[in-house]
């Protein structure tokens, strides 16, 4: 089947067959329309493809009757017979149906239309360069421009990570801080206020400090050990350096360590 230019909404598109292809079409169409023909089974390829085709045909055709669908991975006679009798419904076909209809289309509203517009448009008129856009990769450039973007405006802030020394009886080992509390669905903001209060800390500027226009703050930056006001990094050094510590190996406390150092 070929398509024509798309009617005036955006969504309907008229169908004529492709060339050399009208007599097959029309013996279709009139076997599909036969007063005979009380149910129609789809047997072409099992995939995409082969259901925008049945469904273009059905289209041009103009019926409405009832559509069962052989779907089939195998040729074998076993297969084949094992197929029909489980035909799958219409419905629950629909949704490889919409892909392949708004996949097609898009190729040719983008791919072919839109590619043919901007050359035109970008080259005066002369189309001696070709901008091409397409389905895929269209928005894909999008993501990588924006991303390009992203990485250009960003703006360096202030990183604080502890890490500390821990001193047992079979040596010393280093061990690094982290939130156990940490949640990615918690903001930045809701996260300090809970380590301000947890640490019994105040400072008026600690959320304002965590605005964007004060340095980048992205959620792929965001984990357990990291902080961004050295303050309350600070707390933690203090509350935590020469303390007693409790190592623990599988969920089992193992033995007991002493914190000696916090940087």
């Amino acid at each position: 089947m070929g398509h024509a230019e798309a009617a005036h909404h955006a969504v309907d598109f008229e169908l004529e067959p492709a060339d050399k292809m009208g007599g097959r079409v029309n013996v279709l169409r009139k076997l599909i329309r036969d007063k005979n023909v009380l149910e129609i089974i789809n047997a072409c390829d099992a995939g995409r493809e082969g259901e925008l085709i049945f469904r273009y045909i059905i289209q041009h055709a103009g019926t409405k009757k009832p559509i069962k669908r052989l779907w089939l991975q195998s040729m074998t006679a076993e297969a084949i017979r094992e197929g029909f009798a489980r035909l799958r419904s219409d419905v629950e076909m629909l949704p490889l149906a919409s892909a392949a209809r708004s996949r097609n289309e898009a190729d040719w509203l983008v791919g072919i239309n839109a590619t043919r517009a901007f050359t035109l448009r970008l080259s005066g008129g002369r189309g001696s360069t070709v901008t091409s856009l397409g389905r895929v990769q269209t928005p894909t450039l999008t993501i990588i421009v924006e991303r390009e973007r992203k990485i250009k405006e960003f703006k360096s802030r202030e990183l604080n990570e502890i890490i500390g020394t821990f001193r047992a009886t079979t040596g010393e080992y280093p061990g690094r801080w982290f939130d156990e509390a940490f949640n990615k669905e918690e903001s930045e903001i809701e996260r300090t206020r809970r380590l301000l209060t947890r640490l019994q800390l105040n400072f008026p500027d600690a959320e304002d400090r965590l605005d964007p226009a004060n340095g980048s703050l992205w959620d792929e930056h965001r984990a357990a050990p990291r902080l961004w006001h050295r303050e309350i990094a600070e707390a933690i050094q203090r509350k935590c350096t020469g303390k007693k510590a409790v190592v623990e190996f599988g969920g089992k406390k193992a033995q007991h360590a002493d914190c000696a150092s916090i940087v």
